[in-house]
C-alpha cells in the first residue's frame, strides 16, 4: 500500500515521526481536540524533533521537565505535553515501530483546579455590563453550565420548542453524545431572546453575525473588568454543577445535563464552599422533624 514503505526504510525512528504517526491517528479514529493536540506536538518537536526514540532517556525528559518550567510553563502543561509524547511512544510500540516504551519521569505537581463561581451578585453586575446581544449567551450559560463553544454554536435547528427541549447534535458535544436540555424559565426566554432574530445560530451580534470565541473572550473580559469582577465563563460550569447538587438532583442526571462522562470529572466541577454548608444543615434538620411539628430528641445511651 502506498506510504507503508516508509515504516520499513527508516534508519532511526525519531520523536518527531512518532508524532506524525500519532497526529495521523488521532485524526483517523476522529477523536476531538486537534487544536489543542497540535499545540503540544509543536512544543514536543521544538524541543525533541531530533531525538532518536532509541535514545530517550528518563534524564532528557526530565530536563525537558526543568526547561519548560523555566520557561513559565505551567505544570500542568507540562503533564500534558508529556502525556501526549507517551501515548504517541505506546502506539509506537503498539504498532511495532520501537521495541519498547522508554521510561517516563513521575508527573509534576500541578496547581490546583480553579474554583471559581458566579454568585447572584456577580451574575448581575456582569449582565449590566454586557452589550445586548450578549446577556442572554449569559443567562443560558447561568442555566445549563454547558462549555462556551457549545452555548456560542448553539443552532436554531437544535432548538425544539414544541417539545421545550434542546437535542445538541453529537458533532457539537465534546463527548460525541447527543445530549438533551429541557427549556424551562429564564433558559427558555433566554433561547427565545436569540431565535427572535434570524440567523442559523440562536445567539449572535446585533448584525447578525455569528459569535466567536475570541469576540467572547473579550467582550466578556471587558464586561468582568468594568464589573469589577474576576471571573471567567468557564466558572458557570462549577456554578451550575453545585446548583444541582444543592438542589439533590441525582448525580447521572447532574452529569447529562452540563455533559460529563465520568465522575471523576464531574466532581472536580462538584466544589462545595462554606455557604453551601448552611443549607446543608437546614436539609439535615428538616428530615430530624416529623409532620407533627416537634423535634426528634437525642436517644439516651
Amino acid at each position: 500500500m502506498k506510504g507503508l514503505g516508509r515504516f520499513f526504510s527508516r534508519k532511526c525512528y525519531l520523536v518527531s515521526d512518532a508524532l506524525d504517526d500519532y497526529t495521523a491517528d488521532f485524526a483517523l479514529r476522529g477523536c476531538r481536540s486537534k487544536k489543542s493536540l497540535r499545540s503540544e506536538v509543536a512544543a514536543l518537536n521544538r524541543h525533541l524533533a531530533d531525538v532518536p526514540v532509541s535514545e530517550m532517556t528518563i534524564a532528557i525528559l526530565r530536563r525537558y521537565q526543568a526547561d519548560r518550567r523555566e520557561q513559565g510553563l505551567a505544570a500542568a502543561t507540562v503533564n500534558k505535553q508529556l502525556a501526549v509524547l507517551s501515548a504517541a511512544l505506546n502506539l509506537a510500540a503498539t504498532n511495532e515501530l520501537i521495541p519498547a516504551v522508554p521510561r517516563f519521569p513521575r508527573r509534576l505537581r500541578a496547581a490546583a483546579p480553579r474554583q471559581g463561581f458566579l454568585e447572584v451578585e456577580d451574575y448581575q453586575a456582569i449582565r449590566c455590563e454586557l452589550p445586548g446581544w450578549g446577556k442572554p449567551v449569559l443567562d443560558f450559560g447561568w442555566y445549563s453550565g454547558w462549555r462556551k463553544g457549545e452555548v456560542l454554536g448553539l443552532m436554531r435547528e437544535e432548538v425544539h420548542l414544541d417539545a421545550k427541549q434542546i437535542r445538541l447534535h453529537p458533532d457539537r458535544s465534546k463527548n460525541s453524545d447527543t445530549r438533551v436540555l429541557p427549556l424551562m424559565g429564564f433558559g427558555l426566554e433566554a433561547v427565545m431572546t436569540g431565535l427572535a432574530s434570524p440567523g442559523a445560530n440562536v445567539f449572535h451580534r446585533d448584525d447578525g453575525r455569528r459569535i466567536s470565541s475570541t469576540f467572547w473572550h473579550y467582550t466578556w473580559t471587558a464586561a468582568a473588568k468594568t464589573a469589577g469582577r474576576a471571573k471567567h465563563f468557564h466558572d458557570l460550569r462549577r456554578t451550575v454543577v453545585r446548583r444541582l447538587e444543592l438542589a439533590g438532583v441525582p448525580r447521572k442526571t447532574a452529569m447529562a445535563w452540563v455533559g460529563h462522562r465520568t465522575e471523576s470529572i464531574y466532581m472536580r466541577y462538584a466544589i462545595t464552599t462554606e455557604r453551601d454548608l448552611v443549607p446543608a444543615a437546614e436539609k439535615m434538620l428538616r428530615m430530624l422533624q416529623p409532620h407533627d411539628g416537634k423535634i426528634v430528641p437525642f436517644l439516651k445511651r
